[in-house]
């Protein structure tokens, strides 16, 4: 009468090990590459997409879902059209946030520092750390409180300190280039982005003067501008050492 049982609980004796092999497996991999890849990717933890509503009842999922298709690689938002798409980094949402306005007497746009588990019901339910309705585009992820810990996590993190070769003054750009290029494909190249980058210089070098004394309403903008600076990085020899080369050439910036 037990050997039915013995053999049931011999059958389930695999997939008790596969399980404990996952684990073990999920231990090894680095928490921020999870979350990287449910915000760029829209993939769970566990492999499988990432689900939420959008305008209400529209159900979308993985890709459709990803942070960084709105928001941008760097979390820093974008725009489209009238639409703002607000930066997301831990940095800024975990912060206080006061946008003066750009017409007086408009009232500036002022938001409380989120927490985590303000953070967790924009997520989930699409309310603001005001406790107003986000717009009906973002959106309202169906996700588990370990889930939400790992995306936090990852957003405490991204660009928290600036890319390589930007610093208060200046963004440093490279053009890379192969010595077995032609000279006639080269120079057609380099004259162009040299063209590019002197045409843009200029057409914002009063608002990088502007930014020392700047009207009250314009400070937060005018303060970002940076002057771009191009360099050029030949890579010579064999395609195996240009990695490296690239590398040193990373290391001096």
């Amino acid at each position: 009468m037990y050997k039915p049982t013995l053999f049931f609980l011999l059958g389930l004796l695999p997939l008790l090990l596969l399980t404990q092999a996952q684990f073990v497996l999920a231990d090894d991999v680095d928490p921020r590459e999870l979350g990287r890849r449910m915000f760029l990717e829209g993939v769970l933890p566990s492999g499988k997409s990432m689900t939420a509503y959008i305008q209400g009842d529209v159900k979308v999922t993985g890709e459709q879902v990803r942070c960084g298709a709105c928001h941008r690689r760097s979390g820093m938002g974008s725009s489209e059209g009238q639409q703002v798409v607000p930066a997301v980094t831990g940095k800024l949402l975990y912060n206080p946030l006061r946008i003066p306005t750009s017409r007086p007497p408009a009232a500036p746009t002022l938001r409380p520092a989120y927490d985590d588990e303000t953070l967790k019901a924009a997520l989930l339910r699409g309310v603001d750390a005001n406790g107003a309705a986000l717009v009906p585009n973002m959106p309202r992820y169906l996700l588990t409180e370990e889930e939400l810990d790992v995306l936090l996590e990852y957003l405490k993190g991204l660009s928290a300190e600036p890319s390589p070769g930007v610093n208060e003054t200046e963004v440093h750009f490279a053009t890379i280039v192969s010595d077995r290029l032609p000279k006639a494909e080269r120079k057609a190249l380099l004259d162009v982005m040299r063209v590019f980058f002197k045409q843009k210089n200029t057409e914002t070098r009063y608002e990088s003067k502007r930014s020392a004394n700047p009207p009250w309403h314009k400070k937060w903008i005018m303060g970002n501008y940076r002057k771009w600076r191009h360099h050029v990085w030949e890579l010579k020899g064999e395609e195996s050492t240009w990695l490296h080369t690239i590398a040193a050439s990373l290391s001096l910036r």
